[in-house]
């Protein structure tokens, strides 16, 4: 009876399976999240009672009983409706009197998802799917003895082959408890050393069991985090801060070439100086002028287009991108472009960790303007000034930043 049970479940869900692939069609051109092979792996137990019956060469009806079967298994989420699982077990196990007999199992299989199939929800945390494996087996003794004459040995190997029906539940984003029902069939590998071998068994077994999932890694989490952000909002705010950052680049050009055109003039009148002592005076007042002029150039100048940090952070935060992207565009449009990237920190921290901290900040950004966006790397000049110099108040926020100043040549 249960068996018959089991088999027309099964059917059930075979025709389930079949209806639906129909009525989905273009189900696949969901955008399934695509992460890499290290992730959303899930690993775990199952365990519960099961009944076999099988069939000798030498006699003519079977036999069977009850046991305990339990399986470890491994699961990998290949789309929005396909698994792949992996189990090895022991599906069917007796207690004897100074020993446990049975079999173990190895098995590779998929899964299929028909509450998916039906309607894919991403936020679902119940599933309903039928699975199949197939794989090797091993008799762990010869238990069998006991029912059919001259049963399985220790050691004899076999073909093994299941299908099932499933059902999970996430209780956490981590943790899922799960239950399976199972039909397995074993066939004999015929062998000319063996006697008196089954020519079939068969197996149920109705198990629950807990699964971990083990989530996503630092790059694919990162790459998720990028595509929940694609959204035509978030597009038409990038694209109006690009155009703002356009602006603002070329509004500076023109205040940038202001203040080269002052130290030019400032520095003629230098060289053009009457060369007699007492003018050293006059001399040494035009030079501190000059300094002034580009110390005010990199704490006020350079800020619009700067890329800013939380606390002791070097690597670019995601909402800073679009700037360097931005300084990128104008390096391609204008080949002869040169920039120096400065470093800057503010005073939480000493003045040699926040020194070495302005120098990776300069660094990363030079970095993926040449490894990410193709920009020469001899047309990136670096430099790094750690506390030293601040802008305004040394606790304000803009002072951990890296800011793009233009060469002047």
């Amino acid at each position: 009876m249960f068996k018959r049970l089991f088999k027309i479940g099964m059917l059930a869900c075979v025709l389930t399976f079949a209806c639906n692939s129909f009525a989905q069609d273009g189900k696949g051109k969901y955008d399934y999240p695509r992460y890499g092979a290290w992730s959303n792996w899930s690993f775990g137990a199952l365990a519960g009672p099961a009944w076999q019956s099988g069939l000798n060469a030498n006699v003519t009806s079977p036999t069977g009983g009850w046991a305990w079967g339990a399986k470890l298994i491994a699961k990998k989420q290949l789309n929005w409706n396909w698994a792949f699982r992996a189990t090895v077990g022991a599906p069917m196990m007796w207690a004897k009197l100074g020993g446990i007999d049975g079999f173990a199992t190895t098995l590779v299989g998929i899964e299929y998802s028909i509450l998916n199939s039906c309607n894919w929800n991403p936020d679902r945390k119940a599933d309903l799917y039928i699975f199949a494996d197939g794989g090797s087996s091993w008799n762990a003794g010869n238990s069998q003895d006991a029912h059919i004459n001259g049963g399985a040995h220790f050691g004899t190997q076999a073909l093994y082959a299941d299908l099932g029906l499933g059902y999970s539940y996430d209780i956490t984003e981590h943790s899922t408890i799960m239950a399976e029902a199972s039909y397995g069939i074993n066939a004999d590998i015929p062998s000319p050393s063996a006697h008196h071998q089954f020519t079939s068994q068969s197996n149920a077994l109705i198990a629950i069991g807990y699964l971990y999932n083990t989530g996503l890694t630092a790059v694919d989490q990162e790459i998720q985090n990028q595509k929940s952000q694609l959204t035509l909002d978030n597009l038409d705010a990038l694209t109006k801060q690009i155009n703002d950052l356009e602006v603002q680049v070329n509004n500076n050009k023109k205040a940038e070439q202001k203040l080269n055109n002052q130290i030019a003039d400032l520095e003629q009148q230098l060289r053009n100086r009457p060369t007699v002592a007492t003018n050293n005076s006059n001399a040494d007042s035009l030079q501190a002028i000059i300094n002034q002029i580009k110390d005010d150039q990199l704490t006020f100048y350079a800020l619009p287009f700067s890329v800013l940090y939380p606390v002791d952070v070097w690597k670019i935060p995601a909402d800073q991108m679009e700037k360097v992207k931005a300084c990128a565009r104008v390096m391609k449009d204008n080949p002869n472009v040169k920039f120096n990237l400065v470093g800057f920190c503010d005073m939480t921290g000493s003045d040699d960790y926040n020194w070495k901290l302005s120098q990776r900040r300069a660094e990363e950004v030079k970095r993926v303007l040449v490894e990410k966006y193709g920009i020469e790397a001899d047309r990136l000049s670096c430099d790094w000034k750690g506390k030293t110099m601040a802008f305004g108040d040394l606790n304000y926020s803009v002072n951990r930043r890296t800011s793009f100043y233009r060469v002047i040549e």
